[in-house]
């Protein structure tokens, strides 16, 4: 069992002196005096967890499941593992493979058609993808699916409410292994009974490779003690994901070593007494190791926070994606704690392919059936060029569905684009740049219907490069009023790029798979289509200083100004909620940019003679101006500049800055004047 921070478990919470009434018999009771009644329990839990969960992560958020009669062997395979009534299997079983062959898919219709799956969690569609949100959701649904849990996650939430903002490891001890373990209903250490599963999918697509690295070693750790539950993990073969789940020879003492001795810091900071304490009971607090490891934690929390973060490194294309670890066929390795099922382009998956394009292809163009538009060898041509990835073809027939394209002319000059891909992998590079110059060529006809085109793209590119927005909850309506476009135009500028965008009207704008952003945000394959994340962050600041003059000059009462200003909200908020001592760090934040801004004031009165030389009250307004619009505009440069070298310095952070909070992101200018009117009180009242 993992090492515990506070030394008991969910069942001996409920054993508290303040409880009566006792249950079970004297080996396994526990107290029930104070537990919440089962019809008050559900709404309890969810209260506590309220802001942590990640609705969209569950699996039946998207439907899109396995088209019928495909991937037959490895959903069998499968389907075969999470059915533990003959022996137990592996507690960990690793789906991997290359973008777009599936595998997020077959993770869907696994969660769907199989009972034993009582937690999903897919960062594919959801919105939180630093994993902040990782176990709570799956508490929650725990908690649904198996019933007799609900009241220990309680309880260990209860006793420790920074618990949802404590190390991954502490939470899956208290949150999954331990109210599993409590239960008496389920017995999963015994031959023949199914322990239940959990399913993670697009694990290489969470942005905090750190936080998930050391749930994904809990994982294997606690597998080879037994746990009481199995995971399904789905990710691509990238090498930090393959030192973990590649071999099970995995060191993952590591973490309990630094649970059971203090650090040289913490050896420190033992001298130091805290003002940060970690819990919110003082009687917690009533030695000086406790104190440090409050002060300790807080330090860390700052590092966590505020740490140099290098992007945008070795993202592979496509075509990378084949290694020595990837041949042509599928591949299913049986271990004692990590069995891996990995993808590739057999048989039966030509032949799924081939089915797929072919009911797609009559589907499109039915006829009488005489004289088909395709020919059987250009179903051969394209599923040798998709390599066994469905996206390609699927992305493929999602060209040919467009009413524009039911023409011979556009659909030879698709299929001939696929003749000539080369072999051994598919070409997306040429594929996206196909679909781009055919929407360019449609809009050549205005250069500003393509900038819509292009600006919306780097909106996109930039919500897919910062995890602070992910409780954004409208992206279409964001999107179209940064854009200054007219309820429901969006979809019609936007028409031309459907195969590689899903736009649900009024709701949301996605793309299909993140590799079509890759392919923007790499320069040597995209070429003038190239949008860096760098660009993005200057195209949207330069939007939103656009949309709030027309705001606020104009009066224009978009509705869609509310999202853009809840996006500034949620993205402060989203930043500083993954501290636990988040209003300190605000605060802290804060102090130290009004400090710049002093600096910036003092060097404007001692070396600029134009100080001297205005009236009062002018010197006033320019010192205030300088002071926060001076530092906003160093705090931009200098954010920018990292950018261009690939390094993200968060304390810089354009929409983290008090000025640009303040004024709610240029949209409300009447702050500004309070805190200028506020300032001036003040400078006047102290000189």
């Amino acid at each position: 069992m993992l090492s515990s921070a506070f030394g008991a478990s969910p069942a001996q919470l409920l054993q508290s002196g303040n409880n009566s009434g006792i249950i079970g018999d004297s080996a396994n009771s526990w107290n029930i005096s104070n537990i919440t009644p089962l019809e008050d329990e559900e709404a309890q839990l969810d209260g506590l967890l309220d802001g942590y969960i990640s609705d969209d992560a569950i699996h039946n958020y998207s439907s899109p499941e396995c088209y019928p009669d495909t991937r037959t062997t490895v959903r069998n395979e499968i389907g075969w593992r999470v059915d533990e009534s003959r022996f137990q299997k592996s507690p960990l079983l690793w789906l991997n493979g290359p973008a777009g062959v599936g595998k997020s898919v077959i993770a869907k219709t696994i969660s769907e058609f199989h009972d034993k799956v009582v937690a999903t969690f897919f960062f594919s569609t959801s919105s939180d993808r630093s994993a902040t949100m990782l176990l709570p959701t799956l508490a929650r649904q725990l908690a649904r699916s198996i019933p007799d849990t609900r009241k220990y996650i309680i309880a260990s939430l209860n006793h420790n409410p920074l618990l949802l903002m404590s190390e991954v490891e502490e939470q899956f001890d208290h949150l999954i292994l331990q109210p599993l373990k409590s239960i008496t209903t389920l017995e999963s250490c015994r031959p023949g009974i199914s322990r239940p599963v959990m399913v993670i999918d697009g694990v290489n697509e969470c942005t905090n490779e750190r936080m998930l690295g050391r749930f994904l070693r809990a994982l294997v750790h606690a597998g080879k003690r037994g746990m009481p539950v199995r995971f399904l993990i789905c990710s691509q073969q990238e090498p930090w994901i393959r030192a973990i789940l590649g071999t099970d020879d995995v060191n993952t003492t590591a973490n309990e070593q630094e649970l059971r001795f203090p650090s040289l810091l913490e050896r420190v900071s033992y001298f130091v007494r805290s003002p940060f304490p970690e819990y919110p009971s003082r009687t917690d607090l009533h030695t000086p190791i406790q104190r440090s490891r409050g002060f300790t934690k807080f330090l860390q929390d700052v590092w966590e926070l505020y740490r140099p973060i290098i992007i945008g490194v070795n993202i592979p294309s496509p075509s990378d994606t084949s290694d020595e670890h990837s041949d042509t066929l599928d591949k299913i390795c049986h271990h004692r704690v990590i069995s891996s099922i990995q993808i590739g382009f057999s048989e039966e998956c030509k032949n799924d392919i081939a089915r797929y394009l072919t009911d797609k292809f009559k589907a499109i163009y039915p006829g009488d059936g005489t004289n088909p538009w395709f020919r059987p060898s250009d179903i051969s041509n394209l599923v040798e060029v998709s390599c066994g990835q469905f996206l390609y073809a699927s992305t493929i027939v999602r060209l040919l569905e467009y009413p524009n394209y039911h023409s011979n002319y556009h659909s030879e000059d698709i299929l001939d684009m696929a003749r000539r891909t080369s072999l051994p992998t598919p070409d997306f590079d040429n594929m996206y740049k196909a679909i781009l110059e055919r929407a360019m060529r449609e809009r050549l006809d205005s250069q500003t219907e393509w900038r819509f085109v292009m600006d919306s793209l780097a909106i996109l590119v930039f919500f897919a490069g910062n995890a602070h927005f992910f409780t954004v909850p409208k992206s279409f309506p964001v999107i179209e009023s940064l854009l200054g476009l007219k309820r429901g135009e969006l979809t019609t500028k936007l028409s031309m790029m459907h195969s590689v965008l899903k736009i649900v009207p009024g709701e949301s704008v996605q793309v299909h798979h993140r590799s079509f952003l890759e392919y923007l945000q790499d320069q040597k394959r995209s070429g003038k289509y190239y949008i860096s994340y760098s660009a993005a962050i200057r195209r949207v600041l330069i939007l939103m200083v656009r949309t709030g003059l027309r705001y606020n000059i104009f009066q224009d009462n978009d509705s869609g100004r509310l999202y853009i200003q809840d996006m500034i909200v949620a993205y402060h908020g989203n930043f500083f909620g993954r501290s636990r001592f988040s209003n300190v760090l605000i605060l802290l934040h804060y102090l130290i940019h009004l400090r710049m801004r002093e600096s910036l004031i003092l060097v404007f009165d001692r070396h600029i003679p134009l100080a001297l030389s205005v009236p009062p009250v002018c010197r006033l307004i320019i010192r205030f101006l300088l002071g926060f619009l001076g530092t906003f505009i160093i705090s931009l440069t200098t954010y920018l500049l990292f950018l261009g070298l690939s390094i993200n310095i968060p304390f810089f952070d354009p929409f983290l800055h008090p000025f640009f909070v303040a004024t709610g992101g240029f949209f409300v200018p009447s702050r500004l004047l309070f805190i200028l009117l506020v300032s001036l009180t003040l400078i006047l009242l102290v000189e």
